[in-house]
């Protein structure tokens, strides 16, 4: 028994000394994986921290970015606005420019002209009223003469506040080679059988000029295209009554017309008495069927027998009569407008004692012709300014006075006038006709602004069927798109006709 108590001792003891050596191999193990353990423990504490440094970081950034993209915004709005501002700022300023420029030149010139003219005016002016009252006749005019000498006085002596600036509607451009072309082209100047129409002033044509024509356009925000007509006439007509100048304005805008496939076809002008053409101007419709988009008519009151017989006959004092419209799919009705032109003046010779006193007795009559026309529904008339004359003058004083009848034979080629100086016959009728328009409510249309610099656009010596007399009066194709532009503008301020679009709001 003792025995086996002390076998079983030996081998608790033995045991426990295996254990105690095992445990002793096994220590330094134990405490390296302890220690890795802390070191994984600490690096993961480590890269814990150093990501949430880094997502503060990008917090941060984003904030920033979408602060900087605020004002990105912010500052693109503010720059949208401050360019609208400059931009209008500029409109302003270029037209305050062109206002104060045309002002200054209107007054120099029309002081200069004061002073040359109004003796002379004031001598003429009297004799024809001591004429008048001679005779017993026409003394409702006879007053309306003096009257207008007394507003010729005032304005000499400065009393007159009232603004003489013309709003300039565009300006002169140098055109390209495509673009000169395409302007003679709707002029005709580039369809067989038309060519050697002496206002086109080809050079190949008319060699034997002495100013070149320079090669301009005229550009404004106020194109005339017969569509624009069309809606607004819807079949109704366009008279012009005036002289030769009136005459190339027609041929001009019939040769657009055509251009802008508008057939011409030819009709009688009623009633016989006047003289002059009448066409009209027919689209096919969409059906098939023709219709009369408007009739263009001049009659040359510097040709009639009876002016103011062929005045009545050609302004009808009747309404204009509502129509089915023209425009292919609308059924709707609308009123047929009717459109005189006025113009009196160029064709009327300083050589004649009367000169004035008939000119403002014809002028008044055509104005209260038209204020009636105008009063009807339908119905628009108004005046055309004279145009421009650029003959060098034999008035040693004053040798670009522009005038015909005061002309230099010996000199064959058109000159600029002289600093500021507009021609004396062209300032001292326009300044009749626009107190007269406005007496009598008429509008008028102004060309002379953009026309008086232009000496080199005239047919000049280039019509060889004439043996070569210069003519410093009638114009060349390039310049007529001042006519039809300015004429544009008369009928945006009467009907309120948006130059851009295909509208009319009347």
């Amino acid at each position: 028994m003792a025995r086996l108590l002390a076998i079983a001792v030996a081998f608790t003891l033995g045991i426990t000394v295996a254990q105690f050596i095992i445990l002793r191999l096994a220590a330094p193990s134990l405490v390296d994986v302890s220690q890795e353990n802390e070191q994984l423990q600490a690096r993961l504490q480590a890269a814990d921290a150093e990501r949430r440094q880094l997502l503060q970081v990008l917090d941060v950034e984003r904030q920033t970015r979408t602060r900087y993209e605020a004002a990105a915004v912010a500052m693109n709005v503010s720059l949208q606005r401050v360019q609208g501002k400059l931009q209008t700022l500029a409109h302003a300023s270029n037209t305050a420019l062109e206002q104060a420029v045309s002002a200054q030149l209107q007054a120099e010139h029309t002081a200069r002209e004061m002073e040359n003219t109004a003796l002379e005016l004031q001598r003429s002016l009297y004799a024809a009223l001591q004429s008048s009252s001679k005779n017993g006749q026409h003394g409702n005019t006879a007053s309306q003469t003096k009257h207008q000498l007394q507003q010729l006085q005032i304005r000499q002596q400065g009393k007159d506040t009232r603004s003489l600036v013309v709003p300039m509607l565009g300006d002169w451009e140098e055109a390209s080679d495509d673009d000169w072309y395409s302007l003679l082209r709707r002029r005709g100047c580039r369809d067989r059988g038309f060519r050697e129409k002496v206002q086109c002033c080809e050079p190949q044509l008319w060699p034997n000029f002495t100013n070149p024509l320079r090669q301009l356009r005229f550009r404004s925000n106020y194109r005339l295209h017969m569509y624009k007509l069309e809606r607004l006439l819807n079949g109704g007509t366009i008279t012009f009554i005036g002289d030769s100048i009136s005459a190339q304005i027609f041929d001009a805008m019939r040769a657009r017309a055509v251009r802008e496939n508008l057939e011409a076809v030819p009709t009688a002008l009623t009633p016989e008495s006047l003289v002059g053409t009448s066409v009209n101007f027919v689209r096919t419709l969409q059906t098939g069927q023709p219709a009369v988009a408007f009739t263009l008519r001049i009659i040359r009151a510097d040709k009639v027998e009876n002016f103011y017989s062929a005045v009545d006959d050609a302004i009808s004092l009747q309404p204009a009569v509502q129509g089915q419209s023209n425009r292919p799919g609308d059924s709707q009705v609308e009123p047929v407008q009717h459109i005189v032109v006025g113009n009196l003046g160029l064709h009327f010779s300083d050589s004649h004692a009367n000169e004035t006193t008939e000119y403002v007795r014809q002028l008044r009559y055509l104005a209260d012709r038209l204020q009636r026309f105008n009063a009807l529904p339908g119905n628009f008339g108004f005046l055309r300014d004279i145009t421009p004359q650029h003959f060098k003058s034999r008035d040693m004083v004053d040798e670009a006075m522009g005038d015909y009848a005061k002309r230099n034979r010996s000199v064959t080629h058109c000159s600029a006038w002289s600093s500021g100086l507009l021609s004396t016959r062209n300032n001292r009728h326009n300044q009749i006709m626009e107190d007269v328009a406005e007496e009598f409510g008429l509008l008028v249309q102004k060309t002379t602004p953009y026309l008086k610099e232009r000496h080199d656009a005239h047919i000049e010596t280039r019509d060889n069927l004439k043996n070569n007399i210069l003519d410093c009066t009638h114009w060349c194709a390039a310049v007529f798109d001042v006519f039809e532009d300015t004429f544009l503008y008369i009928l945006h301020k009467r009907y309120g006709m948006d130059p851009r679009l295909k509208t009319v709001t009347a």
